[in-house]
């Protein structure tokens, strides 16, 4: 019975995988925004030189040298143009890049279909931890539809699936704590992993440290049944400052810091005043109602499963589930100090998307599908998130709505003219556009992205 119920519940974690990975790579190939292109052709510079130096890309050489530097490239000390959003997209991408030949004919949306398989992947790795994680609270078949659901979603496929953003890579990181956090309840030494994971996770996505204070809360209170808990506490933050120590020598060599400061650098440069962050209630206000209820950027239209699940999560007496509910509530509150918290070009809440896989797991940890009136909502709102996931999948492109009300906050209130209604009703633009040059390039020959006329 026992190795009946594993087979079952692996079953479920690959099938979930699965349908993460196919919903990517058969979706249709859009520009899904600026901040992707980083990963993207850093990816190609480490494949073909080891090098995290963007100047090794002509194009943005030829840039840098007339002044121009994209705002998701900055110069460091050495001379070198690394990205504002770290490493870590690029090293997921190079492995996607590592089976073309040298000299090889590639041009800008080869190289994304290329990116959008190590997103897909990294998706379905997420996916699949996930669904480990809800089996802690749930059955196999619960488990299944749940991050099933979160795969298909706004937050899932349809936008970290199909490119490298910087949340892409940690997300899989993200939902590994989850599973270590579920199953340390039940296997104490599982809590080891922890402090590790959230060490990694901030420094790979700066704005996640609302969410994994929620996380410190709840392995503390994991923690607190066990008698050796403080050995155990004592061999995890050895293990984080490990864990951690890569990325704090690569932020050194291109920040100049131990902290992820790139995106910190580029905000400031980019925000009125200066100021990317304000607690003032004339912006913070309007910002947390629209991502919570815009027709543009509201989780109630986009996700409404992570809704129900932080709301239940807050009722729980739980104090490990009500910690995990009290760090999705302050990530929520911290984007929307944010300047810039419709997350500029993209399909949905983007800058919620970790908020939403946790409050999928939520959901499960609450028991929402144990009570009658619970569980026919939460099959509603699956269905819906699921339905607006794969209307973004098949249907999202700037050109639709993003390119029409850049900038333009106001529109984001629009019921008639929504991303989700244009999404919907409007004829696919015919003209072209693209966030980087369309090639061809000559791969890794002799330089990563060699123009094709070139000798």
């Amino acid at each position: 019975m026992a190795e009946s119920s594993h087979g079952r519940a692996a079953a479920a974690c690959l099938a979930a995988a699965l349908i993460a990975f196919a919903a990517c790579v058969l979706a249709p190939l859009r520009p899904q925004g600026t901040d992707t292109v980083p990963g993207r052709v850093g990816a190609v510079a480490v494949a073909c030189t080891g090098s995290f130096d963007l100047r090794d890309v002509d194009w943005l050489a030829d840039m840098a040298a007339k002044r121009q530097v994209p705002y998701y490239a900055l110069a460091a000390d050495d001379d070198r143009l690394v990205s504002t959003f770290g490493r870590a997209p690029a090293v997921l991408g190079a492995a996607s890049m590592a089976f073309l030949a040298p000299g090889q004919r590639v041009t800008d949306r080869f190289l994304q279909r290329q990116a959008r398989l190590a997103a897909a992947f990294a998706l379905a790795l997420a996916t699949a931890l996930l669904c480990l994680a809800l089996l802690a609270v749930a059955a196999p078949p619960v488990a299944l539809a749940l991050s099933a659901s979160v795969a298909l979603s706004c937050a899932g496929s349809a936008t970290l699936g199909q490119a490298l953003w910087q949340q892409t890579p940690a997300l899989p990181v993200l939902c590994a704590a989850l599973a270590s956090l579920f199953w340390g309840r039940k296997h104490r030494w599982v809590l080891l992993t922890v402090p590790a994971l959230l060490a990694v996770l901030v420094l790979l996505r700066p704005p996640s440290f609302a969410l994994a204070l929620g996380l410190a809360g709840a392995w503390f209170v994991a923690l607190r049944p066990f008698a050796d808990r403080g050995r155990i506490a004592l061999w995890s933050m050895a293990l984080a400052v490990l864990a951690a120590m890569p990325l704090i020598f690569a932020n050194l060599q291109d920040y100049g810091t131990p902290l992820p400061a790139g995106q910190a650098i580029m905000n400031a440069a980019l925000a009125p005043q200066g100021q990317a962050i304000s607690l003032a209630p004339s912006r913070w206000l309007p910002a947390l109602a629209g991502l919570l209820a815009s027709p543009g950027r509201g989780l109630l239209w986009y996700a409404p499963l992570a809704l129900l699940g932080l709301g239940l999560a807050l009722r729980v007496r739980d104090h490990f589930v009500r910690s995990l509910a009290i760090g999705a509530v302050l990530h929520l509150g911290l984007i929307a100090t944010f300047f810039r918290w419709t997350g500029g070009v993209t399909f949905g809440p983007r800058l919620l998307a970790e908020l939403i896989w946790l409050c999928a797991l939520l959901a499960a940890a609450a028991g929402a599908w144990q009570i009658p009136w619970q569980r026919k909502l939460l099959a509603v709102t699956m269905l819906w998130t699921v339905a607006v996931g794969l209307l973004g999948l098949a249907r999202f492109d700037p050109r639709l709505w993003e390119l029409r009300h850049l900038e333009q906050p106001a529109a984001l209130w629009q019921v008639a003219d929504s991303p989700l209604v244009a999404l919907a009703t409007r004829p696919m633009p015919r003209y072209a556009i693209g966030d980087a040059p369309p090639g061809p390039f000559r791969y890794c020959q002799p330089r990563p992205l060699q123009p094709w006329s070139a000798p």
